[in-house]
């Protein structure tokens, strides 16, 4: 058992590690940045919320109909559904926990599935490396957990970007990701090559419309940033 601390103002909550560092800042990095991204998550949380409380209230009449209608026409009675209620009950209370994985969260990715005979660096001077300049990456309850990485509070749990929408551990001088090496699972596991957001002919090396505009913010940025 660990020792009590009797420091009033020691927090309850576990110490988690430290975030990767941002290559490319965020206001919500700040306080103030935070404070702003968290009202419209509370807003969407209560939303979700309200929304889903309504869609279990009628879906609950709606079975109440139904096994009204059943019982009335002799079809069920109320000993039978009193002696499966109890295995139905554990089998639903199993399935509500694998489904409860939190907002918005992304299946994990299976990591069966890493590409590892593609080298993006080599793909990265013709797409400019559109996959981290335009795409959403939603995080896994374990990688929500770990503390490590940088999400947006206001659309949980997706990694944060800055505010051309590349993500904030891309490298624009080096046209990389500054946490390849333990980057999220969503990126460890995409293929751009079947990916028609990126390539409209991949043999040919042709981008997708939708890439091209992606490696054009990319640039415009770049420019932003480089000194005078």
């Amino acid at each position: 058992m660990s020792e009590r601390s009797d420091d009033p103002t020691a927090s309850p909550l576990p110490k988690l590690p430290a975030p990767y560092p941002a290559k490319n800042p965020n206001i919500q990095e700040g306080l103030e940045g935070a404070l702003r991204a968290l009202r419209p998550a509370l807003y969407q949380v209560h939303a979700d919320h309200a929304r889903g409380m309504q869609v279990e209230f009628e879906q609950a009449v709606i079975v109440q109909c139904v096994l009204r209608v059943l019982m009335l026409k002799g079809f069920i009675t109320s000993q039978e559904l009193d002696e499966i209620y109890p295995s139905m009950h554990q089998m639903m209370l199993e399935l509500r926990e694998k489904q409860l994985t939190g907002p918005r969260l992304s299946d994990p990715a299976d990591p069966t599935l890493d590409p590892k005979d593609l080298d993006c660096g080599a793909h990265h001077p013709t797409c400019g490396a559109a996959c981290c300049s335009s795409f959403s990456v939603l995080l896994t309850t374990d990688e929500v957990r770990s503390g490590k990485y940088l999400w947006d509070l206001a659309y949980p749990y997706r990694l944060l970007v800055d505010s051309d929408g590349t993500c904030v551990y891309f490298d624009r001088d080096k046209l990389g990701c500054s946490i390849w090496q333990d980057r999220p699972t969503a990126c460890r596991v995409f293929d751009c090559r079947t990916d028609g957001r990126i390539w409209d002919e991949y043999p040919s090396r042709r981008l997708s419309v939708d890439a091209m505009a992606a490696k054009a913010r990319l640039a415009a940025a770049r420019t932003r940033q480089a000194p005078e």
